[in-house]
């Protein structure tokens, strides 16, 4: 696999249109857009600026436990669409995250490639007036260049399927939000990535962070290229919030919102 001068694996993304890019935290792939329109790689240990990217291999979680002091139990979707998903969420902040959240609850398997993954999100989370031609053929390509980089990095051959008890997941365990209206809400995402290359291997995992936005369209959130542009021209150079995990006094210094599990 492609990796930066640190050593840690390169970020996919989406790439709509022009500079434009809608951002997504993708089984451990994410791409953070700085103000030109150039990827590069989130942190696990933030560095001073939004578009400078610099992960620290050390952060772990601590032994103790500290509670956080922002927690959200996030609503749910009003119905389950053709690909399974959750979507119809409310017109609040909260609504906009869960959306989020739920488009970025992802994972890759031995018969479930990036491929399908982005499929699925493309179907239910793009907003329609981004759905071309050209940019799913972009998705697609761009997530099988992932599929065959996670299978070289796993020491796989590059078309073979991963094997039983395999995987690369993604799931968002806090947020803060930076600007919400009844229209647009843009926020910071915080995200466990785990990788494990198969049944008897060792699980990996790294924290990331990502600025996202979402879009109230026809009674519902979006990712959109417009709202993606909005928080990039916006918020694309502020100061990252320092990575942390809920139970880490940094998760509340850094006003990190942790997530519950809806009812």
């Amino acid at each position: 696999m492609s990796r930066n001068r640190t050593g840690y694996p390169r970020w996919l993304g989406w790439g709509i249109g022009g500079t434009t890019a809608v951002v997504l935290l993708l089984t451990g792939y994410a791409a953070f857009f700085s103000g030109d329109g150039e990827p590069s790689r989130t942190s696990d240990r933030p560095a001073a600026a939004a578009t400078d990217a610099g992960p620290d291999p050390t952060y772990a979680a601590p032994s103790d436990w500290t509670e956080p002091e922002r927690w959200a139990a996030l609503p749910r979707g009003a119905r389950i669409d053709r690909f399974g998903n959750e979507v119809g969420f409310p017109q609040t902040a909260e609504g906009a995250v869960a959306m989020l959240v739920t488009a970025n609850a992802t994972e890759v398997k031995s018969g479930h490639t990036h491929v399908d993954v982005q499929r699925d999100v493309y179907g239910s989370y793009l907003i329609p007036g981004d759905r071309t031609e050209e940019n799913i053929r972009k998705i697609e390509r761009a997530a099988a260049e992932s599929d065959t980089e996670v299978r070289r990095d796993m020491g796989l051959p590059e078309n073979d399927d991963l094997p039983p008890g395999a995987y690369s997941r993604n799931h968002v365990i806090g947020y803060r939000v930076i600007e919400a209206s009844p229209t647009e809400v843009t926020m910071w995402l915080l995200s466990r990535a785990t990788v494990r290359p198969g049944e008897t291997e060792k699980e990996e995992s790294a924290y990331t962070s990502l600025l996202a936005a979402a879009e109230w369209s026809g009674g519902d959130w979006w990712l959109s290229a417009a709202s993606t542009e909005s928080a990039i021209r916006r918020h694309g150079r502020d100061q990252r919030p320092e990575i942390a995990a809920p139970g880490d006094v940094s998760f509340n210094t850094a006003r990190w919102t942790a997530i519950r599990a809806a009812s």
